[in-house]
Parts: structure tokens; C-alpha cells; sequence
């Protein structure tokens, strides 16, 4: 239940109490966490993250697909043209802005990419190139527990009523408690400062919701991701690797592999002539790294040429 204004003296006060809280009330279906998540790879990254115990973040922008964060936009702006007329003329400004904001935002957004399904055709041809591909399933609980500070595990939104569904009770809600505001602070010399606080934190929310947004056609992916979000300016722990184009591209990495924490259930190799050799080898790397009790297994799906 929402305060009322009159128990804050400070707008910004009342923006920073309930602005916040307004992403728990944006529930999709089936955002239940699932027993585990697998995270597809080639058999060199399959090397690199259990030998480290990190798994990499990769700044939105700079993932395969380009315009995952533009199709995100172009909903929520959608959206807001929809609820611009019944926003009144004291707060529209603020509005304009934070959709302004959302395409030059102040936040970045790093995303690992997880699947739902151990063994997806999709997967192994996206991640596994002549036959060498590998997921690593984690434990989703055990995923959660270990992400780093301003992080999320959340399910992908790919079905288009669901994805409106959520931007829209996402804006009407930010809009409800700034428009709370400007009722009840109509005359108070901090109501602006209120308003810019509004935008900042809506900005945020409403970003991580964008990077979970994608096209229909990708829904075979079953993908969930853990989103880190990150001042634009606070590139203390960011690395770079060069990507295949040249490009260099920023990520983040965070350890799972952590005292007391048994994150990795099962490692899967892809589609091979060879399963019985793939199996044995991935034994013996699991038990030279230290993983005890981690389920070994080949795909079930049979190699094409």
C-alpha cells in the first residue's frame, strides 16, 4: 500500500520510497525460476569458465544481435504515445524526457545468457561449430545467489501481448507516482529535483525491462538472462576482448565458483561421432578442476553432417 505524501516533507523523500517498488509489481508469466539454467558454449570457453570459475557479461550493445535493444525501444515508445495524452501538462516534460533518456541512457546493461533447454538443436548449431559445443548447467538458485551487486536472473519476454502487458503496467505505474507527486507538491521548491529523481530511477527499471524484451522469432531460444547494470561512468571492473568483425567489446565477469556454493549440476557435450571419448574427457577436466558430483552426459540429438 502506498504512503501518503503528506508523510514525507520531502518530495524526492516520497519518489525514492515508492518509484522503487514499482518493478515488484510488474509480474510476467512463469517468472518462477527454473531448476536449472544452461549456458551453451564452445568447448574453449567451456575450458576458460570452469578452469576460472567466471562467466562474462557482455554489454547489450555489443551482442550478436544489434537491435535487440532498438525492437525493446521501439515498444515502449509505443507505449508512451499511447499514455502521453492523459499525462498532464506539468509532468509531459518529464515524460518526454525519460524516453528520451531510455536511447542515450546513463545506465549500461551487461547480459550472460542462459537457456532453459540442457540439449537444443538451435543452441548447439548457434555455440557449437563442428560439433564442439558444450552447456554448462547451473543450478538457478545457486545462480541467483552468486550474481554480483544491481543484478537480476529474469526469464526473456517473447510473446508480444506479454511483453505489452508488462511495458504498459511499467509506465502507468512510474506515471501514477510522479503524477502523485506533482499533486501533492505542486508548490514545493524541491518538486523538480523530485521529478529528476523519478527519471533516474524509472530510467533503470524500465531498461532492465527493455534487455529482456525480443522478437517472437527467437522464442525457440527458451533463453533467460542475468542482467548487471552499471553507472555508464563506472568502468572500474569492465575488460575487453576483440571480437571476430574487430570490434572491441566491453564485458563484465563474475565469479560463481564460490565457497560453500555448488553452482555447476551438469556439463553437456553437443552432437558428436565420438560420445563415449567426449564423455570421458569432460570427467576427467571436471575432476581435475575440482568439480565433485557434476553429471556428465552427451546429447541425444544425432550428428548431421
Amino acid at each position: 500500500m502506498m504512503s501518503e505524501p503528506g508523510e514525507f516533507q520531502d518530495p524526492v523523500r516520497f519518489v525514492e520510497a515508492h518509484a522503487r517498488d514499482v518493478m515488484q509489481g510488474v509480474k510476467t508469466e512463469s517468472d518462477e525460476l527454473p531448476g536449472a539454467l544452461y549456458h551453451y558454449t564452445s568447448g574453449q570457453g567451456l575450458i576458460g569458465i570452469l578452469g576460472s570459475g567466471e562467466l562474462h557479461s557482455t554489454n547489450v550493445l555489443y551482442m550478436n544481435d544489434s537491435s535487440e535493444m532498438d525492437y525493446g525501444r521501439s515498444l515502449l515508445n509505443g507505449v508512451g504515445d499511447d499514455l502521453r495524452p492523459g499525462v498532464s501538462a506539468a509532468l509531459r516534460p518529464f515524460f518526454d524526457r525519460l524516453l528520451k533518456t531510455l536511447e542515450t541512457p546513463d545506465f549500461h546493461y551487461y547480459v550472460t545468457c542462459f537457456c532453459a533447454k540442457p540439449d537444443l538443436l538451435s543452441q548447439w548449431r548457434a555455440y557449437g561449430a563442428q560439433a564442439a559445443g558444450y552447456s554448462i548447467g547451473f543450478d538457478a538458485d545457486d545462480l541467483h545467489t552468486v550474481l554480483p551487486e544491481y543484478s537480476q536472473l529474469v526469464r526473456v519476454l517473447y510473446v508480444p501481448a506479454e511483453q505489452h502487458r508488462a511495458v504498459r503496467h511499467a509506465l502507468k505505474a512510474y506515471l501514477e507516482t510522479a503524477q502523485q507527486c506533482c499533486d501533492a507538491y505542486a508548490d514545493h521548491q524541491r518538486l523538480e529535483d523530485a521529478l529528476t529523481r523519478w527519471n533516474g530511477i524509472a530510467s533503470n527499471a524500465l531498461g532492465r525491462l527493455v534487455v529482456r524484451l525480443k522478437s517472437e522469432v527467437f522464442a525457440e531460444e527458451h533463453e533467460w538472462r542475468a542482467i548487471i547494470v552499471r553507472f555508464s561512468f563506472d568502468t572500474a571492473k569492465v575488460r575487453f576482448r576483440l571480437a571476430a568483425n574487430g570490434i572491441v567489446v566491453p564485458y563484465l565477469p563474475w565469479l560463481f565458483k564460490k565457497e560453500g556454493v555448488k553452482a555447476v549440476r551438469q556439463v553437456q557435450h553437443g552432437p558428436t561421432v565420438n560420445s563415449a571419448l567426449a564423455v570421458r574427457s569432460l570427467g576427467q577436466l571436471l575432476y581435475n578442476l575440482g568439480y565433485n558430483d557434476v553429471n556428465v552426459k552427451g546429447s541425444a540429438i544425432p550428428l548431421r553432417g
